[in-house]
């Protein structure tokens, strides 16, 4: 006998679709080579406020089968305690206990995805505080769908088709920006733009990483830029700088870093670490005001530095302007 296969979110969809334009359940149920018992149990579980609605339909079923995942370990004395030696004496990772669970057909197999349902459902694993021994110690998971969520960024370009004089260092007016933030807010922030030839640093106070608010902190500063000096800019790949098309306007070119690797803007990086030296991180962002931040920039752009033969970045950006 063949094993039930769950429903789709695609086909919930189709559902939805067919359902709309007033097909029977019998015929729903053909067209997606489905039982019609199984159509009907679908529509009648998991219906949202007297509708059906793919999203959450699939949502509450989701729901549902990790609760299940949970139980299926709490009724099994021998896996759950298996699971509770290994995570507490062993060190084990919810991954390796079932790839392990796999070479060992003394016990039931289960999957990743289970375990940590179990962690994070079950009174007993809470009991236990299961979720001390994760490697994030989370009392919550966190959502998948939201670990890592791709930004798509209009008319981007590459930095590796960056000008060979922004590499290389060889005249001033490019450009590393970046955000950095305090302990307790990852709101408000510290805009943090850098010279990458003379390491001369413009530093702006948004009230939040929306956007629009980093878009108009940077602005402010750019514009108090030499038009000459204004060439190039580099950013990564957050969603703050979508708008970066604006800086364009005032004769920057903007380029990007690729994903996930932010050393290919190293020094704002760097940067920012210094910043953090005169402004304490644990100190409240929302007691900084911009004239505090022009000050930090002042100490900045005035401390010698061995990489420029201990000129100051005020006088390597002076010198060369």
């Amino acid at each position: 006998m063949p094993k039930f296969k769950h429903l789709s979110i695609n086909e919930r969809y189709k559902i939805k679709e067919m359902k709309d334009k007033g097909m029977r359940i019998s015929e729903i149920a053909e067209n997606l080579k489905r039982s019609k018992s199984a159509i009907s149990m679908e529509i009648m579980r998991n219906k949202y406020n007297g509708d059906y609605l793919p999203c959450k339909a699939h949502s509450i079923y989701k729901k549902r089968l990790h609760k299940q995942d949970g139980l299926k370990i709490e009724k099994d004395p021998i896996l759950k305690n298996y699971i509770v030696e290994k995570m507490s004496h062993q060190h084990y990772s919810p991954d390796t206990i079932s790839g392990r669970l796999k070479l060992d057909s003394k016990l039931s197999n289960v999957s990743t995805e289970t375990i940590y349902n179990f962690i994070y459902t079950s009174s007993i694993a809470a009991q236990l505080g299961l979720h001390n021994l994760l490697p994030t110690k989370r009392l919550k998971r966190q959502k998948r769908g939201k670990r890592r969520q791709r930004v798509i960024i209009p008319a981007r370009t590459s930095i590796h088709e960056r000008e060979e004089a922004a590499k290389k260092k060889i005249e001033i007016g490019h450009f590393e920006g970046d955000l950095t933030f305090h302990k307790g807010n990852q709101s408000a922030n510290i805009g943090c733009l850098v010279d990458k030839m003379s390491q001369k640093v413009f530093l702006a106070k948004n009230t939040s990483k929306k956007t629009s608010a980093v878009t108009g902190g940077f602005l402010l500063k750019m514009k108090g830029i030499p038009e000459k000096a204004r060439k190039t800019l580099t950013l990564d790949n957050g969603k703050e700088f979508v708008k970066h098309v604006t800086y364009r306007l005032i004769g920057f070119k903007t380029y990007f870093c690729d994903a996930y690797k932010p050393r290919q803007k190293a020094l704002v990086e760097k940067m920012n670490s210094m910043i953090h030296r005169i402004i304490p991180k644990n100190i409240d962002i929302n007691s900084i005001t911009q004239e505090v931040l022009d000050y930090a920039a002042n100490i900045l752009n005035n401390l010698p530095r061995k990489i420029l033969g201990y000129k100051t970045p005020n006088e390597v950006w002076n010198e060369n302007l």
